[in-house]
């Protein structure tokens, strides 16, 4: 399909398909953010800036690194359009905290968040307990197994619920001399636990979240499609047109124009009635959209006039989508038991001379009107 002007534009026409690819999209911009922020940890950790171990703080960067690479290879070489990709991203940022979780424990408690974040792009709640899932496995690993090779923030597990004054002599000396003798079940209770209970009300925050912006997005292609649409046909108006010539058609290397005008138009009003022309309108934009593909797009432009641009075209091309027109045209006219008379034209070149090869395909057409006009 055609690229719009942005590279998260969403309003092409598989809408729910283009979520997901920005979804992957923004998921992966946000690792690549928190991977340089990890980089700049070790950097200002070697100037002795941060006091963090530096052999535990170089193992966890190049883990995660490689954990980055492996995730970010999904978008250099495949597509991330597919369904499964979210949840591979997903599976690997989860990973990717694990990871900083076990070696840098204290310092990495808020990161335990960022894959719900992430999550919070997506529109399905699947993905959002499929996430919180992952991370409460996380949690467990990170915890346990950075109690004892991590920078350990489960060192309360040393102490009790009582008050300072119990571990300081009058001297301010530590004195608390008992050591936990069950610190499996206390990593359990006082971190393992509480901390997927914040990681649930992250996991509901971000199900919300993804609620909100999927009114929002649905509310925008709403708003775009009625400002690009045209009202009586459901083709694309004379705004969107204008639009398209400018950012994309004139770029092009090669363009193909085909012109439509409906004969008497004005005389079937008058004579018949409007409600009648407008159902003359609808059969043409009908049986223009029937032979419109990936490469067409048709807009009406006018009252009775309709334009088809087509991408890579040339003359064999164009006849050959008039020659289907024509058929797509007669078979409506007997369906609906109707008689409308069409004139029809065409041109090809160069897009950066659209307005010559549009001034072609509207004299052929007008040629074409003259021709009808004295059978």
């Amino acid at each position: 399909m055609f690229k719009e002007k942005a590279e998260d534009s969403i309003y092409i026409n598989s809408y729910e398909n283009s979520k997901e690819v920005i979804a992957n999209r923004y998921a992966l911009k946000c690792l690549t953010c928190a991977m340089i922020v990890l980089v700049m940890i070790l950097i200002l950790n070697v100037a002795d800036i941060f006091v963090i171990d530096k052999a535990t703080t170089a193992k966890c960067v190049v883990l995660c690194f490689i954990v980055y690479v492996c995730i970010i290879m999904v978008k250099i070489f495949g597509d991330i359009s597919k369904n499964w990709v979210k949840y591979y991203i997903l599976f690997g940022v989860v990973v990717w905290i694990t990871i900083i979780s076990t070696f840098l424990t204290y310092h990495a408690l808020l990161a335990c968040a960022l894959p719900l974040v992430s999550c919070s792009v997506y529109v399905s709640k699947k993905v959002t307990i499929y996430t919180y899932a992952l991370m409460v496995i996380s949690t467990c690993i990170s915890v346990y197994v950075g109690y004892y090779i991590g920078i350990c923030d489960a060192n309360m597990v040393l102490l009790t619920g009582e008050t300072l004054s119990k571990y300081l002599t009058p001297d301010n000396e530590f004195a608390y001399k008992f050591v936990n003798d069950n610190i499996e079940w206390t990593l359990a209770l006082f971190f393992v636990l509480p901390r997927n209970m914040i990681l649930l009300a992250f996991a509901v925050i971000s199900s919300s979240i993804s609620k909100i912006l999927n009114v929002n997005m649905d509310y925008a292609r709403k708003m775009k499609n009625m400002a690009e649409i045209d009202g009586m046909t459901g083709i694309y108006n004379r705004s969107k047109y204008i639009s398209m010539v400018e950012e994309v058609y004139k770029k092009e290397e090669h363009i193909g124009v085909i012109f439509w005008d409906i004969n008497y138009l004005k005389q079937i009003n008058d004579n018949e009635g409007h409600e009648f022309g407008d159902k003359l309108i609808l059969t043409v934009a009908q049986s223009i959209n029937l032979v419109a593909n990936d490469n067409d797009r048709a807009y009406r432009i006018g009252g009775d006039e309709f334009v088809m641009v087509v991408l890579g075209a040339d003359s064999k091309a164009l006849t050959k989508k008039i020659a289907e027109w024509k058929k797509a045209i007669d078979k409506l006219k007997r369906d609906n038991n109707i008689d409308v008379s069409v004139a029809v034209g065409y041109a090809y070149g160069n897009g950066s001379s659209y307005e010559d090869v549009l001034r072609e395909a509207d004299k052929m057409m007008y040629d074409d009107k003259n021709k009808l006009r004295k059978r």
